[in-house]
């Protein structure tokens, strides 16, 4: 079902507030021949991710954006009216890589900045992400992968006002809400 919340500029596909645009073709080196191209599965998640947002949660077209503005932290973000991030969403290509996340993702919200970021990739991601909800301040961060595993989380400030847990909760979380959307 086509919904008009991603549209496609040549190669490249954007929403209303996208902070950067989305491909799903990826080429290989121009020295092979032929050249490969391969085809990337979380922008393809992220895509349908942003028709769900307005078809089954009901969010505005121009209320959606992919990829979100200045620190690129999360794939899919649903603003308000004012553009204030009030949904994340990071699209993993695999289960095992969403569990991972969050695992992480729990470890460093439940302490203080570090003072350098982990080196080991996995933990490094995940630390950018509780970065960026610190920063953006969201009400939901909602992880999702293939065949719609899903996890969302209200997001729970601690007693300094930062964001110190992830509390579970159903999808029912990622509908939007007049009053609380700003409207």
């Amino acid at each position: 079902m086509a919904t008009g919340v991603v549209v496609q500029e040549e190669a490249f596909f954007r929403s209303a507030l996208s902070g950067a645009k989305e491909q799903v073709f990826w080429q290989g080196a121009k020295s092979a021949s032929p050249r490969s191209i391969s085809v990337w599965a979380e922008p393809i998640i992220t895509i349908g991710a942003a028709g769900r947002l307005y078809s089954e949660f009901g969010w505005p077209r121009e209320q959606i954006g992919l990829q979100s503005k200045g620190n690129w932290a999360f794939d899919l973000v649903a603003y308000d009216h004012a553009h204030v991030p009030l949904v994340v969403c990071e699209v993993k290509k695999a289960e095992r890589e969403i569990d991972d996340l969050v695992h992480w993702m729990a470890v460093y919200l439940s302490q203080p900045p570090l003072p350098a970021e982990p080196r080991q990739q996995k933990q490094r991601n995940a630390y950018r992400k509780v970065v960026g909800l610190r920063q953006m301040g969201p009400s939901v961060f909602w992880s999702l992968g293939p065949n719609n595993y899903s996890k969302v989380f209200r997001l729970v400030s601690g007693p300094n006002s930062s964001i110190e847990v992830l509390e579970d909760v159903d999808e029912s979380a990622l509908t939007f809400c007049r009053k609380g959307a700003g409207a």
